[in-house]
């Protein structure tokens, strides 16, 4: 229970630092969400719901976009959505490094091993 708490709060501190970054991230698929609602003549509630199922891969298919414009700013909402989720996704790697120690993932000697079996693949591939 202890790793868990600390682990949350690694977690939201590291968070905490890339806010600019969320809130740009955020900003980005609210304001083209807007634009898919304007394009396609849609409730703006519509066109943000439309920016956070399709920025979190789910889509629904309930709200499809049929011009070249609003189609091209979903394909944006789409790759903004998977830098999003990569953000957090690396965030919570990293704090789970930091809380568990880098040697619980990798030894040294299991490091140099996989060293060792790359480097005399490579040199079998040159061959």
């Amino acid at each position: 229970m202890k790793k868990s708490i600390t682990f949350l709060r690694l977690f939201f501190k590291s968070m905490g630092y890339l806010a600019p970054i969320w809130g740009f991230l955020l900003l980005v698929m609210v304001g083209l969400g807007a634009l898919v609602a304007r394009l396609e003549e849609l409730p703006y509630g519509d066109g943000f719901y439309f920016a956070w199922v399709t920025a979190f891969t789910v889509g629904y298919g309930d709200i499809v976009p049929t011009g070249a414009l609003s189609r091209f700013a979903s394909l944006l909402i789409g790759l903004t959505g998977l830098i999003f989720t990569g953000l957090w996704v690396a965030v919570a790697v990293n704090s789970l490094k930091f809380l568990l120690g880098e040697e619980q993932f990798l030894s040294k000697e299991k490091l140099n091993e996989m060293k060792a079996s790359f480097t005399s693949s490579e040199k079998r591939s040159d061959k």
